[in-house]
């Protein structure tokens, strides 16, 4: 019996740090996101709408070579 209870002085149980005891209390909760946008953003629809400007007005002369040299503007 002496020499459990020097054994329990030299080696304690390990304490629990304030970090687990807050995780381990607490249930995990995951964001979902269940809905859909109401309408789209006015922004972002008009910046969307420069690059299949610029596209189609690449396509058209990659396909026309010609077109430009009958357009004055």
């Amino acid at each position: 019996m002496f020499i459990d209870n020097i054994a329990a002085e030299e080696n304690p149980p390990p304490a629990k740090t304030a970090i687990q005891a807050v995780t381990t209390s607490e249930p995990e909760v995951t964001p979902t996101f269940t809905g859909k946008l109401s309408e789209p953003h006015f922004h972002v629809e008009k910046i969307k709408e420069t690059p299949k400007t610029f596209w189609s007005y690449f396509l058209h002369h990659l396909r026309h070579p010609s077109h430009i040299f009958h357009q004055m503007d």
